[in-house]
């Protein structure tokens, strides 16, 4: 019997989207399925560098511009919804040009499917936190997410780590946390660890504003700056960085760190929950989400919403386990249909 072939298009918004598929690639593979991988920007990159085994096609994704000053997000993305339904019809066209596959895994490209064949959205924003007089937008952004057959949140029911925002009108399953990342056993305690990741300028402006913060008090820090722009000027020669960290270097940074700074983003708040490590969250400025995020989880888990300061840490928490059981049911679920 021929293996499956499963197309899986990933959105270039940060590299979160990119390593949270790890776990869901790594599953089709070892279920001997042939994965086309579907991408662009730094998020493609990544996945090239992890899955040299797999097809790579670039698949440009909706060149959205983030505006320098946080207060002027929701403006921005209204002004740039045609492109979004331009972008969205462009995947559809682009995938409908293609050998038709068994299935389709989106983690959120909303165009990223193909009439007639299974089609799984993975999305922990099935609902945007739209402020007051955009709410009516609501509706909108469901009709943009329809039409997959399947809806797979990355959560476990238990945490309900995304909250609300995991809610709406689809038949959605949690399938637990998605992480690169996975617990190993050790007794190494390294440096805090200043993870970055998300789109510019607002990346850039928190590494200018982190260097000046962290530089003065903490003389090691290992630091992944999640872009391969030219280095800013004033970082310790004691600190080590790196541009773009696969799982191999990664998880050990993470595991050894006695905390994390980094964007409250959902994707590295799971990778800091399958790990049970302490951190300190920085919500992008405007996005709303990971500001909701920050707010609702300051105090559990380990995770205060503030800039570091290590005094005011508690006890590190534990992993949370079961993840792993539940991807491992969609992903049978969704072999034994196709």
């Amino acid at each position: 019997m021929a293996p499956k072939r499963i197309y899986y298009g990933v959105l270039d918004w940060g590299l979160g989207h990119a390593t949270r598929s790890s776990p869901i690639i790594e599953g089709l593979l070892a279920q001997g399925c042939e994965v086309h991988l579907f991408g662009n920007g730094l998020s493609g990159q990544w996945l090239q560098r992890r899955f040299p085994q797999c097809t790579f096609h670039e698949l440009p994704g909706p060149q959205i511009r983030y505006p320098a000053r946080g207060n002027r997000f929701w403006w921005s993305m209204a002004q740039q919804a045609p492109a979004l339904r331009s972008w969205i019809r462009r995947d559809e066209a682009y995938l409908a040009s293609l050998p038709k596959p068994d299935a389709t895994i989106s983690d959120h490209r909303p165009g990223f499917k193909i009439r007639n064949v299974a089609s799984v959205l993975v999305a922990h924003q099935l609902s945007l936190p739209f402020p007051g007089v955009l709410r009516p937008f609501q509706r909108i952004y469901h009709r943009l997410m329809s039409g997959f057959k399947y809806y797979w949140v990355p959560d476990l029911p238990q945490e309900q780590l995304a909250g609300k925002l995991s809610k709406g009108p689809f038949p959605a399953v949690c399938i637990g946390y998605l992480s690169a990342c996975k617990p190993i056993a050790t007794d190494s305690l390294g440096p805090p660890l200043w993870l970055m990741s998300g789109p510019e300028p607002q990346r850039s402006i928190w590494e200018t504003e982190g260097i000046e913060l962290l530089a003065a008090h903490f003389p090691k820090l290992r630091w992944v700056r999640g872009t391969n722009l030219p280095k800013p000027k004033g970082v310790p020669g004691s600190w080590e960085v790196v541009d773009l960290a696969l799982p191999k270097l990664l998880n050990p940074w993470l595991q050894e760190a006695p905390w994390v700074w980094c964007r409250s983003g959902y994707s590295s708040l799971m990778d800091l929950r399958v790990l049970g490590k302490r951190a300190f969250l920085k919500p992008t400025p405007g996005q709303a989400e990971q500001e909701l995020l920050g707010r609702r989880h300051h105090g559990q888990f380990g995770w205060l919403c503030q800039d570091p300061n290590p005094a005011l840490l508690g006890p590190s928490p534990n992993p949370a386990i079961g993840s792993e059981l539940l991807l491992n049911q969609a992903l049978q679920n969704l072999l034994n249909a196709i």
